[in-house]
């Protein structure tokens, strides 16, 4: 037996016995909409997107995971997405609902494959990714995933802005990078490939496509208008990989490259990619998360990071001459070479750098460090370096 009842301007199918019934309580979906937006509400035990204010961080109630979006913070689009970025990562909980083999089991695959779900009545939702097993409610988990991208048939066309040119072979180029990757994943680290941009010369230096602060990624609009094309399929692949993504809108300009980040302390370079506009939006998506901006000049190199980094005690490296300001820094340590003052954290004691800073490493090996060297010569002759050619993401929220 079936009934309708309607209250007031709503109506609620009723089901007798013996009828199947939608409930909308303890473990069950309920669509409930708030101001202007659709939020799907779990029930005790189920995990609850919550459209709200604040950028994305777990919330935990009893049982209930709740992931925020908040001002400036685009969200996972409801339906169809919007564009490359508007994607979620797929509902691992649903894995085997169907088999793969049959037509309702592909048509499943190819929605994951978007980012998006169907429930019985077709009805379009969020697919969100389960935690993994003994993880802590709340807390970062470690993560050695690295963000990177094959260089361009194109590369030898990259800009230059503080060098002359010069002849870079892309064959020579393509087996560096392989070499840079093969070196990541030999000290514990996952690369994650962002789909080819064949048409970006310079795409290869995906660190300037965005900036991440714990699971929140920042899409960044490069002072070189002709690098904007770089960021779409670097929006899909952090998507992917569970992140919240934001937008640096015009008229702000923001590369990756000018954002060293030393624990909770994000320093931001202000220099002809990077405008002030650009460092207030950066600065309005990072702090309310607990990060503490700094601006930095930048004006004798490309990049901030193109003349300092920092070591895993936090120390600033940098070659003195290159650097504007090192009193803005707590610590610094100047380095014999150029090319030593670029490294990256491989985990421990380990430092990534380019095999052009032979003094750098001796110095870094007498620290007690253990210096693992890459020759990138093909990509230093466009004032790229070792930070550049991938975006590391270490502790991501599940």
């Amino acid at each position: 037996m079936r009934g309708r009842v309607c209250g007031v301007g709503v109506r609620m199918p009723v089901y007798g016995v013996g009828a199947r019934m939608p409930v909308y309580g303890v473990g069950a979906r309920m669509p409930v909409y708030g101001v202007g937006a659709r939020m799907p509400v779990y029930g005790i035990g189920v995990r609850m997107p919550v459209y709200g204010i604040g950028a994305r961080m777990p919330v935990y109630g009893i049982g209930v995971r709740m992931p925020v979006y908040g001002i400036g913070v685009r969200c996972p689009a409801v339906g169809r997405a919007r564009r490359a970025g508007d994607r979620c990562q797929a509902d691992r909980c649903r894995a085997d609902r169907c088999r793969a083999g049959s037509p309702r089991g592909a048509r499943v695959q190819r929605r994951r494959a978007r980012g998006v779900e169907r429930d019985g009545r077709g009805q379009v939702g969020l697919m969100m990714a389960l935690p993994p097993p003994n993880s802590v409610p709340g807390e970062p988990v470690p993560s050695r995933r690295a963000l990177i991208r094959r260089p361009s048939p194109r590369v030898a066309d990259g800009l230059v802005t503080h060098v002359e040119r010069r002849t870079v072979d892309p064959r020579v180029a393509l087996a560096q990078w392989r070499a840079y990757g093969e070196a990541l994943r030999a000290h514990g680290w996952e690369t994650v490939e962002a789909e080819p941009a064949d048409d970006c010369p310079d795409g290869v230096f995906i660190e300037d496509t965005v900036v991440m602060f714990r699971n929140v990624a920042l899409i960044a609009r490069s002072g070189a208008e002709t690098r904007r094309r770089e960021t779409a399929g670097v929006e899909e692949a952090v998507a992917r990989l569970g992140c919240s993504v934001n937008w640096v809108w015009e008229p702000g300009t923001l590369d990756g490259g000018d954002v060293l980040k030393i624990g909770d302390t994000v320093y931001v370079g202000r220099g002809g990619r990077t405008n002030a506009a650009g460092v207030r939006q950066l600065r309005a998506a990072f702090e309310p998360l607990g990060a503490r901006v700094v601006a930095v000049p930048v004006s004798r190199v490309l990049h901030l990071k193109s003349a300092v980094t920092a070591l895993p005690d936090g120390t600033v490296i940098g070659y003195e001459p290159l650097v504007e300001q090192p009193s803005l820094f707590p610590r610094f340590l100047p380095v014999p070479e150029e090319a030593g003052a670029h490294v990256v954290l491989l985990g421990g004691a380990r430092l990534l750098m380019a095999a052009s800073a032979p003094k750098t490493a001796e110095l870094f090996t007498d620290l007690g460090y253990e210096p693992v060297l890459v020759d990138i010569g093909e990509f230093e002759k466009l004032e790229g370096c070792v930070t550049c050619l991938s975006v590391r993401l270490r502790d991501l929220h599940t």
